[in-house]
């Protein structure tokens, strides 16, 4: 119970030793940066009264007579010069003696007799050893056990032997440190708190936080330590020190003068206030002419490191919001232009601000110079100066134009009104000029009106119209003065009172034009060579021409009835390469329908001079283009006549392109006759296609077929055929022989008169069911070589090379190629000829079996 009661009073006295050591060593500890908080407290969470307290201080000492063991006092035995017996610490042995030996006095007594029963390791009692432990373990009272020291370490794992067996003796931790200690590599916990001081930098006369950031250099020659911070706007920067002492705080802030300052940093300072003194800059609005402020107030907006406006009366005192880059714009309250001041660098050293605005612009006004009224027509004005200056005005009828000059000169004005002379001037420009007025004098014109042919003016009075730059109308009875509205382009309409036709003018009248002649022509009557005053065919046929269209199916089925043909005098469409012609906006001059049962249509308004565009529209067949030259027509004979055949629109099932040939009917125009019989020859390069081959086949796949060959009476010969990616397809007419004996009225007849023609239609990527994209027509090579039209021994003619880059996609190329020749006629009377295109045509034979061309006594 003493020892108890004793014990219980040592703990007391040694847990008042370690709150007082712990303070003392706190107090120690704030003294210094960084600062240590000290830990009394072991592995297990009981507490420490002795040994490090992780700061380099003691958690406490230990009375005379005990030792600290693991922060813990306790007895320090004393077995020094004793074998046995008892250690000075509550009845812990210094030993054990042999069973044949008693202990006096710490001594052993009698003889020894070795005994390692029960025992691993140590003596055996008679001055030998038992055995020895592996590393890492020791031998306690005979027996191996792991060694694990944790003596002065609250953390971490033991202190082991080196070489210790791990899988004999695990590692095993001496504790966890509590939240806001770290273990140390010393098996201690420890925490280091920084010394932390709040910056702040404020305006130094309002003391009010800035609304700008700061950089602030810390130095300190006694920790030869340097450093540069940044202070945010209104708010503190949380500084780690270095340590204690005198620091030297040198701020520089955006719109402020740079201050330095000095503070001594103590155990217990918190916060360091900084201030700088903001610096301020003038604001002048000048003249750019003449660099002198301006005399009327203005209003100035400003944006950059802050935005803002203010008011200026003369020069103003600015406070800006920090240095660096702004842009002003300073609006005067009259007389001036804004004007602004862009990307402006405020520094320390900026002291005056200049923004410089134009005048404003002075209005330019033209006038007549006898008159001085305004013009009713715009005026052109050029204007020069010094320093090579030049600009050019428009000023409209009746108004001004504003003029923003360069500088207060003087400048030369040379001025240009449409109907009125050229007139240059000079003005000087100063201050006090409001205005400037120019002015020009008219110019006039004389008119006349003539009969063409003979160049007189006619004997009868007429009424004249005009319109252009200005419209009107006067009388004229003879040379009439036209005082006109201004140059430029004018149309003239002379209407003569009696005895001669309308007569028109279109001229552009400039400085120079002082005559005007309007022509006029007799009036109308038959045979002047002009289908006009409702004229026609039927009227005067030596005047107008008859257009006449016969309509049949392009498959041979026969007429096709009720087509709307609309005639044209431009071309309804336009090329395209990309998708093959495009019908445009152009209007027909006339359209002409027939009734129901009928498949011809005749047009008789237009002239024998004349190139007509027809256009045929019948509903499920594709729109036929045809350009008709009536000058080629013998005015004898008074009739363009043509045979078509329509192609019903392509299918998604038909074949891409299909090839319409037709030619003259059976003695349906004058002499000379042409040949009623005529075949049409594809070769393409997987084969042949015509009556005779009549399907086109390429890797197993049908590529062409032949529609129809109705062989005679004009046509048609219709061929369908998908062509491929640059596959070229060559296109032929054939003439065959006829025979003497069944059909003697071909004889003498030439494939030159056939009027061959051959319409090729296709799909494309904005027409998918066809349209027509092109046409071959043998007429059309005897227009630039009429020679050709005398060869009567060609029985051959190669029409075209047909090509597409994207098939039923965008435009073929159809080259003409305008070339007769004879085929070679075999005893047999078969025709053998080169297609002048592929291998295997090269010896191509029309044979001449067909029906209806070899006589039966040939046979």
């Amino acid at each position: 119970g003493i020892n108890a009661e004793y014990g219980a009073v040592v703990r007391m006295k040694a847990f008042f030793l370690i709150i007082v050591l712990a303070f003392l060593a706190s107090v120690f500890a704030q003294s210094t940066c960084p600062r240590c908080t000290p830990l009394c407290m072991n592995g297990d969470g009981s507490p420490k009264t002795c040994g490090d307290d992780g700061c380099g201080n003691s958690c406490g000492t230990c009375p005379s007579g005990q030792e600290c063991c693991k922060g813990t006092c306790v007895c320090s035995p004393n077995c020094s010069g004793r074998q046995c017996g008892d250690d000075g610490c509550g009845g812990i042995s210094c030993g054990s003696c042999s069973p044949s030996q008693t202990c006096q006095n710490g001594f052993c007594s009698g003889t020894a007799v070795a005994d390692c029963s029960g025992r691993q390791c140590g003596n055996n009692r008679a001055g030998g050893n038992c055995g020895n432990c592996p590393t890492g373990q020791r031998c306690r009272a005979g027996v191996c056990e792991c060694y694990y020291d944790c003596n002065e370490r609250n953390c971490g794992n033991a202190v082991q032997a080196d070489g210790t067996n791990s899988g004999l003796c695990p590692q095993r931790s001496c504790g966890t440190c509590p939240s806001g200690f770290t273990c140390g590599t010393n098996g201690r916990c420890s925490s280091q708190t920084p010394c932390n001081v709040l910056i702040t930098v404020v305006d130094c006369s309002s003391r009010r936080a800035l609304s700008t950031s700061s950089s602030v250099l810390i130095t300190s020659t006694t920790l030869s330590y340097s450093s540069t911070v940044t202070v945010s706007a209104g708010a503190a920067y949380n500084w780690t020190t270095p340590g204690l002492g005198a620091f030297s705080f040198q701020t520089s802030s955006s719109g402020y003068l740079t201050n330095t300052q000095t503070f001594t940093l103590a155990a217990t300072t918190t916060s360091v206030e900084l201030c700088v003194t903001p610096a301020v800059v003038q604001i002048d609005v000048r003249n750019a002419y003449t660099n002198v402020s301006i005399t009327v107030g203005a209003t100035i907006t400003y944006s950059g490191v802050i935005s803002g406006s203010f008011r200026w009366s003369g020069v103003t005192t600015f406070t800006h919001g920090g240095f660096g880059s702004y842009s002003f714009n300073a609006v005067p309250d009259s007389l001036y232009q804004p004007g602004s001041l862009n990307n402006y660098q405020i520094s320390a050293t900026t002291t005056l601000i200049i923004i410089y605005v134009n005048p404003n612009p002075i209005p330019v006004t033209v006038v007549d110079c006898s008159t001085r009224r305004a013009l009713s027509s715009t005026s052109t004005v050029s204007i020069s100066g010094s320093a090579s200056y030049t600009a050019t005005l428009t000023v409209s009828a009746g108004s001004s134009a504003s003029w923003s000059f360069p500088s207060y000169s003087s400048f030369t004005f040379a001025t240009t009104a449409s109907g009125y002379l050229t007139n240059t001037q000079t003005f000087s420009v100063s201050t006090s000029t409001t205005g400037i007025e120019l002015c020009v004098s008219p110019a006039t014109i004389q008119v006349d009106v003539r009969e063409r042919t003979k160049n007189v003016t006619i004997e009868v009075g007429a009424s004249i119209s005009y319109s252009g730059v200005a419209s009107g109308s006067f009388r004229w009875n003879g040379v009439t003065t036209w005082v006109h509205s201004g140059f430029g382009a004018y149309s003239f309409v002379a209407t003569p009172d009696s005895k001669y036709r309308v007569g028109s003018l279109s001229i552009t009248i400039s400085a120079s034009t002082t005559y005007i002649i309007i022509y006029v022509e007799l009036a109308d009557f038959c045979g002047d060579d002009i289908c006009n005053g409702g004229e026609t065919a039927t009227s005067c046929f030596l005047d107008c021409v008859s257009i006449f269209f016969e309509f049949e199916n392009a498959d041979g089925s026969g007429p096709v009835n009720e087509p709307t043909v609309n005639y044209f005098l431009s071309n309804p469409r336009d090329a395209n390469a990309d998708t093959g012609p495009n019908r445009n906006s152009v209007q027909a001059t006339t359209t002409r329908t027939t009734g129901t049962g009928s498949n011809t249509v005749l047009e008789e308004t237009y002239s024998y001079d004349a190139i007509v565009y027809v256009e045929v529209v019948v509903s499920t067949f594709i729109n036929f283009y045809w350009t008709a030259n009536t000058s080629n027509i013998d005015p004898g004979l008074g009739v363009y006549r043509l045979r078509v055949h329509l192609s019903k629109v392509l299918g998604a099932t038909d074949f891409n392109y299909r090839f319409v040939n037709t030619w003259k009917p059976i003695d349906a125009t004058p002499e000379p006759f042409g040949p009623t019989d005529l075949n049409l020859h594809l070769f393409h390069p997987a084969g042949a296609l015509d009556i005779n081959n009549p399907t086109l086949t390429s890797g197993g796949f049908a590529i062409g077929k032949a529609i129809a060959d109705s062989k005679q009476s004009g046509g048609p010969a219709t061929m369908d055929i998908s062509a491929g990616s640059g596959d070229m397809v060559a296109v032929w007419n054939s003439k065959p022989p006829r025979s003497s004996v069944i059909a003697p009225s071909q004889n003498g007849r030439f494939l030159v008169d056939s009027g061959s023609y051959v319409v090729f239609y296709g799909k494309t990527s904005n027409a998918a069911n066809g349209k027509q994209v092109g046409q071959v027509v043998m007429d059309d090579i005897f227009l630039t070589n009429p020679s050709q039209k005398n060869d009567h021994k060609s029985d051959l003619w190669y029409i075209a090379q047909f090509t597409v880059s994207q098939p039923a996609v965008n435009q073929p190329k159809i080259d003409g190629q305008s070339k007769f020749k004879a085929a070679t006629i075999t005893s047999s009377k078969d025709m053998i000829f080169d297609c002048e295109a592929y291998a295997h045509c090269s010896q191509f034979k029309v044979p001449y079996s067909d029906t209806g061309r070899r006589d039966v006594a040939e046979e």
